[in-house]
This record gives structure tokens, C-alpha cells and sequence, in this order.
């Protein structure tokens, strides 16, 4: 994968077994209404934000894009069935992710 850092070696499969991680982590936190939720789910966007300027060829796909997208809806979703249904999508989309590199 292209960097942007082009002396970079990344293993970008085990970033997102680990992001599929991070993800299903809201789940526990929206079920125990933590009050760190928002700041969880922040520095999470910024980090994949951060990382389609790091991993150019994340720039334009689009299942990247609908994975932020996702994400961002999840800091106004406040149902645990919708947060629940919502989380699932984000790691069936990084799965497609995974599969596309």
C-alpha cells in the first residue's frame, strides 16, 4: 500500500483486525453509558481521518469514506439497538476493507 511515507512498513491488515477491536469496544461503552464515550469515538474519528492522509490509496475508497461516515453518526445515536445495528456495519466495512487490499 502506498504511503505517505513511502519508506513505511505497515502491515495494514493487523491495524484493522485491531480497529474492528477499537469498534466493538462502543458497544460495552453506550450499554454502560459512559460518559467518555464522545471522547472515545473523537479520538477514534481523528485517528482514521489522520490515516487516509497517511494511506493514500484509503483516500478514495469508499468503503473507508461510508466507515467515517458511519462513525460520525454514531456520536448522535443514543439507541443501543441502532448503536448495536450501527457498530456491526463498521465491522462488516472494515472486513471490505481488509478484502480490498
Amino acid at each position: 500500500m502506498k504511503t505517505r511515507y513511502n519508506n513505511m512498513d505497515l502491515n495494514i491488515s493487523v491495524y484493522l483486525d485491531q480497529l474492528k477491536n477499537r469498534v466493538y469496544k462502543i458497544l460495552p461503552l453506550t450499554e454502560e453509558h459512559n460518559i467518555g464515550l464522545p471522547k472515545y469515538l473523537d479520538a477514534l474519528l481523528c485517528e482514521l481521518t489522520g490515516g487516509k492522509e497517511l494511506l493514500q490509496d484509503l483516500s478514495n475508497n469508499s468503503n473507508y469514506i461510508s466507515l467515517l461516515m458511519s462513525l460520525e453518526c454514531l456520536k448522535s445515536t443514543k439507541e443501543l439497538v441502532k448503536v448495536k445495528s450501527k457498530v456491526f456495519e463498521c465491522i462488516s466495512v472494515i472486513k471490505k476493507i481488509q478484502d480490498s487490499l
